[in-house]
């Protein structure tokens, strides 16, 4: 059985949400909103190319360290065109060596696991082709993974997951150009949520709890809870001997 304690930021301001590994929960019945001008969600024609999957790491019995764990990429929750992209990108924000510099210090090992997601509200390009995502951005962190996998069907971890509202900005070749968020000890937490939303006002209010609903369903990146994610990723880089 996995055990499995959820630790949400505390972000007063946003809507309240449930279990955080929840990334494709159901919106409540949603009204229009017209008092802003976005593009509609698209999803560009891309070139597919064919992706060898790795060699899988034999488990047996052995404990995975952080360093141990691989990259997660767009392949491992076969995702295609412009959601690759887009989750590519966001592995370079959030990924399984974010704290290498903490966890090389640490006098223990250290066998946890970090995974990103991104749930997508609105997007617009400018005249470059540089396209902006505008939604919440999750931090999933699988503490003690790497020595509960035992069972691979049934791992076991602690589980400890924040979202804050972000954007993303990446060009017309792919490449991660910026990358904002709030922060939760911001000192102006509604500030900071106007900033990061930038012409999306909508949505800002949305964020900051002044409406109770948005115009439009989110687009999750992977459309996985963090549970699911996981055992994607596991079953993708590991197979028991």
């Amino acid at each position: 059985m996995k055990r499995i304690s959820v630790f949400l930021f505390s972000l007063v301001f946003l809507f309240a949400c449930s279990a955080c590994g929840d990334l494709s929960e159901q919106k409540e019945s949603l009204r229009e909103q017209n008092d802003n001008p976005t593009e509609e969600y698209q999803e560009p024609t891309q070139p597919e190319k064919d992706v060898a999957a790795p060699e899988k790491i034999v488990l047996d019995g052995q404990s995975i360290s952080w360093d141990e764990f691989p990259m997660p990429s767009a392949e491992v929750f076969s995702l295609t065109g412009e959601d690759a992209v887009i989750y590519n990108a966001i592995t370079e924000i959030y990924n399984p060596k974010t704290y290498a510099e903490t966890f090389n210090q640490s006098p223990d090992e250290i066998t946890d696991l970090s995974l990103p997601a991104f749930d997508i509200y609105e997007q617009v390009s400018d005249e470059n082709g540089d396209i902006t995502y505008y939604g919440l951005f999750y931090k999933c962190d699988y503490y003690d993974l790497g020595s509960g996998l035992t069972d691979l069907n049934n791992p076991v971890y602690d589980l400890r997951c924040g979202k804050s509202p972000a954007s993303i900005t990446i060009d017309s070749e792919g490449n991660l150009i910026d990358f904002t968020e709030t922060y939760e000890s911001s000192d102006d937490p509604y500030g900071d949520i106007r900033r990061v939303c930038g012409p999306m006002s909508a949505l800002a209010d949305y964020f900051c709890g002044i409406t109770d609903s948005y115009s439009k369903e989110p687009k999750g990146i992977p459309n996985l809870d963090a549970e699911e994610m996981v055992d994607q990723y596991l079953n993708y880089f590991f197979v028991g001997k």
